[in-house]
């Protein structure tokens, strides 16, 4: 396969993630205003960050998919960010996990009630669309 075709799926592949990591990101801020959203957890912190992550993706996808580098930079950070910020949430993740069963030594605690939040889901979706890159890429600057 060419590596504008794959430049391209992949564009189209964080596109759509971009948009579904954009409307989550505005209903974590919803969540936390007021409004009662059972599908996103309430943070205004996340909700911002996922919102700068998803539109850098959407502003760097037109140019990224000519494959230009004024386009590239922002497509790869805003990838870059989106799997930060579910790495983050992964690692939150774990030490909750840690700090539930280092208080339940030695007392007969109740299984762990786990709550994935989306932005883990976000994460491994976002590895999937640096899948391109891996190769010998061949972009070139905007010519006027």
């Amino acid at each position: 396969m060419k590596l504008q075709t794959k430049v391209l799926l992949s564009v189209i592949y964080s596109s759509i993630l971009a948009s579904f990591s954009l409307i989550l990101g505005i209903l974590e801020i919803a969540g936390f205003l007021g409004f009662h959203t059972n599908f996103a957890p309430a943070d205004i912190m996340g909700g911002f960050s996922l919102i700068v992550a998803s539109t850098l993706i959407l502003y760097g996808a037109k140019n990224t998919a000519k494959l230009l580098y004024d386009g590239l930079s922002f497509y790869l950070v805003g990838l870059s960010l989106l799997i930060a910020i579910g790495f983050l949430n992964i690692i939150i993740a774990l030490a909750d996990l840690l700090d539930y069963y280092i208080l339940c030594i030695g007392e007969n605690c109740p299984g762990y009630a786990a709550y994935v939040r989306p932005e883990i889901y976000i994460f491994f979706l976002a590895l999937l669309g640096l899948y391109p890159f891996f190769a010998r890429w061949h972009f070139r600057r905007k010519t006027p």
